[in-house]
């Protein structure tokens, strides 16, 4: 009787291995040239919709592939771009009507605000100075006059509000102190004459300075100069405030020409201004010497008497000095302390760069590493911190919301994807899936993209021949992303 043999088991060879590694590769390259098929149907179905319809130039332009002029803006990605509606005749009716809403940031509304500030310091330089020194006369006090209505209508303008924002404007403290920027003192002319003090209310309009100033604050990448600047008009408005009081005392002093006694002798006081030059121009500079240099500037000349009345009158000029030496160190302190801060802020983020820099060097030498992988170190370092001038942008980002970062990492990405081939005729929903999946200093496991410099594929002994190149825009492991 013949006997059953039984088959022996199956054991794995490395020639299967090697068939399952090859049928993987043919299954790879089979994708590929699957997602080229699908890329070449699709140019032939756009390249026919578009011979279908010559006339239509713009479908043809939304349709090809994206170009230099037509490429989609990082605002239709977004859905934040409007296309053309209307008819071409309405165009002129939209740029002579004012817009409905103006953007804070706008550029119209920035310029507006910098006429209602011009308006609001001409006011505060020219009425102490027309109060005090003699340059309003007769023969130019039209011209005064008119430069000083145009101001209020340019404050009256400002005042405008539409029923939407009525309400919120009529409640706020800004309605409160252009009402009473408003205020017609200058009926009082009628009485005393055109005394251009009674037009103090119109420093009320302050808040439109300081607006303004935030604006540029916040619109600046480096708001250092805004800052400094603001504090600089600080003082020059006090200065110019302070030469104004200088030269109404030298006035009532009548420019040194009263003597007075000392000692039995007589003295004309030559402390205040002798009334020679240019009046202006002398007073501004003693009272910017006064309130820059303590200490270094003429004492005041009057004898402080027993009597009671000639005590009030003799001590003004030391009331002044004092008050002016004060004033003087506390704004020239400001000043040189916010130009202090200022620099320490500009520089905290190369200081933290390089103290990073030094621990790890300190830490590749601790460790006794290889001069040659210490150098990579060092190379990194001084790389990314100029390219990114941070070490770490992800924590520049991460507190800002989902929709911020979308659109942070579409208008970086999106210009780099759009020149890969492989994207070319990809949905604009697509693109921006992708463009979100990208994130700096992320291990590239599927596809690489060389968005800036070149990178040399080598190999050989010591890595010394140069196989290829691959430069801005090119792609390898593009296959990946079919698989």
């Amino acid at each position: 009787m013949d006997s059953l043999q039984v088959p022996a088991p199956l054991k794995r060879t490395d020639g299967e291995d090697d068939q399952k590694s090859e049928l993987s590769f043919i299954m790879k390259e089979k994708l590929h040239t699957m997602a080229k098929e699908v890329q070449r149907r699709t140019s032939a179905v756009r390249e026919s919709l578009i011979k279908e319809t010559p006339e239509d130039s713009f479908s043809t332009t939304s349709v090809g592939a994206p170009t230099e002029e037509h490429r989609p803006s990082l605002m239709s990605l977004i859905g934040l771009q409007k296309g053309p509606q209307g008819d071409a005749e309405d165009e002129p009716k939209q740029k002579c009507r004012l817009p409905q809403s103006l953007h804070p940031y706008g550029r119209f509304y920035m310029t507006w605000l910098f006429l209602v500030t011009s308006a609001f310091l001409y006011n505060a330089f020219c009425i102490p100075l027309r109060s005090s020194y003699p340059y309003q006369t007769k023969s130019n006090l039209i011209c005064w006059l008119v430069i000083d209505y145009t101001c209020d209508a340019i404050y009256l303008i400002d005042m405008k509000a539409r029923d939407e924002m009525l309400k919120h404007y009529l409640m706020s403290s800004v309605f409160k102190l252009d009402l009473i920027a408003m205020i017609p003192t200058d009926l009082i002319y009628i009485y005393s004459g055109p005394t251009p003090i009674w037009r103090l209310n119109k420093l009320s309009k302050i808040h439109s300075f300081w607006q303004l100033f935030d604006l540029l604050d916040n619109s600046f990448s480096s708001p250092s100069v805004i800052r400094v600047t603001r504090t600089l008009s600080y003082m020059i408005y006090i200065i110019h405030c302070n030469s104004c009081v200088y030269y109404l005392l030298s006035a009532w002093q009548a420019f040194g020409q009263i003597a007075y006694v000392e000692n039995g002798k007589w003295y004309l006081n030559k402390w205040v201004y002798n009334n020679q030059g240019n009046a202006y121009i002398r007073c501004f500079y003693f009272t910017a010497a006064v309130a820059t240099s303590t200490g270094n500037n003429p004492a005041p000349t009057n004898v402080i008497e027993c009597d009671f009345v000639f005590l009030l009158k003799t001590c003004r000029p030391y009331v002044y000095m004092t008050c002016s030496w004060m004033m003087g160190v506390f704004v020239f302190a400001l000043l040189l302390g916010q130009i202090r801060d200022i620099v320490s802020n500009a520089n905290r983020t190369r200081e933290e760069y390089r103290r990073q820099m030094d621990m790890a060097l300190s830490e590749c030498k601790r460790l006794g590493l290889p001069k040659e992988l210490t150098n990579r170190v060092r190379d990194w370092f001084i790389y990314t911190w100029e390219q990114q001038k941070t070490l770490d942008e992800k924590k520049l980002i991460e507190k800002l919301p989902l929709k911020l970062q979308t659109d942070l990492a579409l208008s970086v990405h999106y210009n780099t994807l759009s020149k890969v081939q492989l994207f070319q005729d990809c949905d604009r929903a697509l693109l921006r899936d992708l463009v979100l999946k990208l994130r700096p200093g992320d291990v590239g496991k599927e596809m690489y993209i060389v968005n800036q410099g070149v990178l040399q594929v080598v190999g050989g002994e010591n890595n010394e021949t140069v196989f290829a190149e691959l430069r801005q825009g090119s792609v390898f492991g593009e296959i990946r992303c079919v698989t």
